[in-house]
């Protein structure tokens, strides 16, 4: 499945198809639409949703599914740990997104950074501030320390079969909000 989801049709798909599933594949995107301004932020995926996979699928083998990156902060690597639970996994496909969708869509998010991180990153930027980037080019970074802890946090405590493949993707790294300009980062203002 991809494209828009809520959290109420994958329930639902998983309970009628669940217990036989041996590959699911999860990807949520936002609609695409030229004519309305974004707002909806895609969904994403908690830790009490990939319990309830787990607790659906019975037999899932293979798993393509989407994580939000957040700088590897706890509601980040919980995510990891439940896949370990999973005890008929053995192939995982994580998309990590790197994207902050909440700014320009969510009224109420102003995160406040230290320095020169709270000064605006572009001259018309939609109050993206150099700290917005910079948590940007952090959670697009997939080295091999993140790879290994990610391998660590899931294979350490894995019940059942073997974890054999891991493959980590990362995507919208750049995204932040709708803009019409192209914007550039002016790391000397």
């Amino acid at each position: 499945m991809n494209g828009p989801m809520e959290s109420q049709m994958i329930e639902a798909i998983l309970m009628q198809h669940g217990p036989t599933l041996r590959r699911l594949s999860l990807e949520p995107s936002e609609a695409l639409s030229n004519t309305r301004v974004r707002r909806e932020i895609p969904m994403t995926f908690t830790e009490d949703q990939i319990l309830q996979i787990q607790a659906l699928c019975p037999v899932l083998e293979k798993l393509t599914i989407t994580v939000m990156r957040d700088k590897s902060s706890a509601s980040e690597t919980v995510i990891y740990k439940c896949f370990s639970k999973m005890e008929s996994l053995r192939f995982l496909f994580l998309t990590l997104d790197c994207a902050n969708w909440r700014i320009g869509r969510d009224p109420t998010y102003n995160v406040q950074f230290e320095g020169d991180d709270q000064k605006l990153a572009w001259n018309h930027s939609n109050n993206i501030k150099r700290g917005n980037v910079k948590e940007a080019l952090i959670n697009s970074t997939v080295d091999e320390g993140l790879a290994r802890s990610i391998w660590e946090m899931i294979t350490q405590n894995k019940t059942g079969k073997r974890l054999e493949r891991l493959k980590l993707w990362t995507r919208h790294g750049g995204v932040f909000a709708h803009t019409d300009a192209h914007p550039f980062i002016d790391m000397l203002a």
